[in-house]
């Protein structure tokens, strides 16, 4: 099976190293432009978004857009956290779900994360 090339360098989430693997994520996602995936803010379009001039195909298409965007943001997430960590989120989990579910397993709060960086 070929290996997959992955374009952001950034170590795999093993639990200990998530403040500096969440602050890596964060900037891939923001580069591919999926941050708000992960944040619940890209809502899938429906016909009120498109507006009156919209048609089926329009729809379907904006539909779809979403949907890839959603797939490509759980892809680099699970890409860039340790198989051994897969439990923390359900096989049919959105991207936001899965990010939710890292940061609340892994997330240390105040002076300890900025420690975690270093």
């Amino acid at each position: 099976m070929a290996s997959i090339t992955f374009p952001h360098a950034i170590e795999k989430l093993g639990g200990p190293n998530y403040a500096k693997w969440a602050y890596e994520m964060e900037s891939v996602l923001r580069y591919e432009g999926l941050w708000a995936v992960t944040q619940n803010n890209d809502p899938q379009p429906d016909a009120a978004t498109l507006g009156d001039g919209a048609t089926n195909y329009d729809l379907y298409k904006a539909v779809q857009a979403c949907r890839e965007r959603e797939d490509k943001a759980l892809a680099i997430i699970k890409f860039n956290t340790d198989y051994t960590l897969s439990h923390h989120f359900p096989e049919k989990a959105t991207a936001a779900e899965a990010w939710t579910a890292l940061a609340k397993a892994y997330r240390v709060p105040g002076v300890i994360k900025a420690l975690a960086l270093f």
